[in-house]
């Protein structure tokens, strides 16, 4: 009797198997790229350009789905192509409008952050105000007056070599698009591939194996390190017309004015709305300190958040909001996903399209010293801390 319930175990488990491995249209990923199944059970088809794993083999896609996937490439290249040529005409403008006249300011906020945060330490060293509020109040302006004051030295310190790193950083994000397009596509292979659930996929999400996100890390670390480094002036932009008014609001903390800190909170409201009015191509991003060359969690979390690449953060070079590992759709490698049944480890060239990318299609003026790193040390903390009270 044993053996009967195993065996026709074995056999309800082999059926099972050969339906849901076969059985076209209940892929997620169909509605997340926007693809038609054409059939209801997967065929061997001829003819295909592209998809290495699906040549020869079952799929739910039919010849012409499968062959426009390099049109379908070529689209995002081109997307992708406009977006950051606006990045870096606004980075070059930017460069020629607002810096030249910061000098003298990074100056003064940098001597009245210090004293700002002398007189502040001094304070809550002393047993604070006697208010709980006023003292909440004045460790927070005395963190925010750190952070300008250690981004006001570097830049008065360095301002003529923050401008450059620029060709090394079109360089790296070169290289970082030309792969994630490419994963893109294969990820659209996936989508008519009827073996799906094996390979990582799940109403919750893309499963990448470890492989996969070490490539991806490989392959767009450098690019968003140095995009981090560019976003200060991003920053900088975005301070620039209250930088007077915060000036003033730590010279009057430093000097134990009970208006200070009211004043400085209401500069800084003011700068938030200024970038909340910003064209997109111009807001700063921010990187987490978290990520190094031998792991890096939130790449592939931020870029195929919904199993769809996030083109914002990959045009931008970091995140525009905070990654929470929500998503309406799906979400990869994300707080939502649930157990799948394998990992996505695709061939380097699965997909098969052809993919280029210019390191300069905004044609800006790439006169620099080439001293890409220049704030290596200091881009992990500063600039996530920057963005975190910027965004």
């Amino acid at each position: 009797m044993s053996l009967q319930k195993s065996l026709f175990a074995l056999l309800i488990l082999t059926i099972t198997s050969s339906v849901s491995s076969t059985s076209c249209g209940t892929n997620p990923l169909l509605d997340v790229y926007g693809i038609t199944a054409a059939f209801t059970d997967a065929q061997v088809v001829s003819g295909l350009t592209y998809c290495k794993s699906l040549q020869g083999k079952e799929t739910c896609c039919d010849a012409d789905t499968i062959n426009g996937f390099q049109s379908k490439a070529d689209e995002l290249i081109k997307s992708l192509t406009s977006a950051v040529a606006k990045r870096d005409k606004a980075l070059l403008s930017i460069r020629k409008d607002t810096l030249p006249s910061l000098s003298g300011k990074l100056a003064s906020l940098k001597e009245a952050s210090s004293k700002a945060v002398a007189k502040l330490e001094e304070t809550l060293a002393n047993g604070g105000s006697g208010d709980m509020g006023t003292d909440l109040m004045n460790a927070i302006v005395m963190a925010m007056a750190m952070a300008y004051g250690e981004m006001a030295k570097m830049l008065t310190d360095n301002l003529s070599s923050v401008k450059s790193g620029l060709p090394d950083y079109q360089k790296a994000r070169t290289a970082c698009v030309i792969d994630i397009v490419k994963i893109q596509a294969a990820a659209w292979c996936l989508a008519c591939d009827p073996e799906f659930t094996t390979k990582g996929v799940s109403l919750s999400g893309i499963e990448f194996s470890s492989n996969l996100k070490q490539t991806l890390t490989d392959s767009c670390f450098a690019y968003f390190t140095a995009a981090a480094t560019q976003s200060m002036l991003f920053s900088m932009n975005v301070l620039s017309s209250q930088m007077s008014a915060i000036t003033a609001a730590l010279n009057k903390v430093a000097k134990g004015n009970a208006n200070g800190a009211n004043e400085f909170m209401t500069a800084f409201m003011t700068v938030s709305i200024t970038e909340a009015s910003l064209d997109a191509s111009a807001i700063p991003v921010g990187f987490p300190d978290d990520c190094d060359e031998d792991e890096c969690e939130w790449i592939p979390d931020t870029l195929f958040k919904g199993g769809e690449l996030d083109e914002a953060s990959l045009t931008l070079g970091g995140a525009v909001e905070s990654n929470s590992g929500e998503s309406g759709g799906l979400v990869v490698n994300g707080a939502n996903r649930i157990l799948t049944a394998g990992s996505w480890d695709p061939d380097a060239d699965e997909a098969g399209v052809t993919v280029a990318f210019e390191d300069n299609p905004g044609n800006v003026d790439n006169n620099s010293d080439n001293s890409a790193g220049l704030f290596k040390n200091v881009v992990g903390g500063l600039v996530v801390l920057l963005s975190v009270l910027l965004i």
